[in-house]
């Protein structure tokens, strides 16, 4: 059953400004409506990792040329996953 989650968010990102409403939360999901400010446009969306995508498309199309993204990798920081992974199953331990 659906209920009313009447919500509004502002949300800036790398110079991009969002406005979000959640109309809805249903099945632990929530549906709504994302305005891109910069970009004028209006998208409703059906779920969380909807909106997000949304988001990352808008500024992946306001990227300058060649700018690097700060976002995660599951390449990144091998070493020190390396190193988590031994503290945690206590290889790291003295004798």
């Amino acid at each position: 059953m659906a209920q009313s989650q009447a919500a509004n968010h502002v949300r800036h990102a790398k110079g991009q400004s969002f406005l979000i409403q959640i109309k809805f939360r249903q099945d632990s999901c929530w549906q709504g409506t994302i305005q891109w400010l910069e970009g004028k446009k209006t998208c409703s969306f059906r779920s969380l990792l909807e909106m997000l995508l949304l988001i990352d498309e808008a500024l992946e199309k306001t990227a300058a040329p060649g700018e690097k993204r700060d976002s995660r990798s599951w390449e990144a920081e091998p070493s020190k996953t390396t190193e988590m992974m031994s503290l945690t199953l206590g290889q790291n331990r003295p004798g």
